[in-house]
């Protein structure tokens, strides 16, 4: 949860200096230990390419994950979910399912 607090400080300049990069950086890193806001703010990230280069797979790969924890994100599941190939589709739910949490 602390790692997902300085993204949000990061993001918003909030006693530091604005930095998508850094905050991506720290969202990305609580993602990966299975916090759900974290992994939301990290899609989010990836839609409008802030902070991160613009990658719709890594959106909905994300939005996925946490929707399991939060089911009130699924209009935007779907919205990413338009944006993708079916292909594509196929292969990020491959890996959301083969995703764990880890500790870093």
């Amino acid at each position: 949860a602390a790692q997902s607090s300085l993204g949000f400080l990061y993001a918003n300049g909030q006693g530091v200096s604005q930095d998508a990069a850094t905050a991506a950086r720290w969202f990305e890193k609580a993602s990966k230990q299975g916090y759900t806001l974290a992994q939301s703010n990290l899609a989010a990230m990836y839609v409008s390419g802030q902070g991160v280069e613009k990658d719709m797979s890594k959106a909905y790969y994300w939005l996925l994950i946490a929707q399991q924890q939060d089911p009130s994100l699924q209009s935007r599941v779907q919205t990413a979910e338009q944006e993708l190939s079916a292909a594509d589709r196929v292969r990020v739910q491959r890996d959301v399912r083969a995703w764990k949490p880890v500790k870093e």
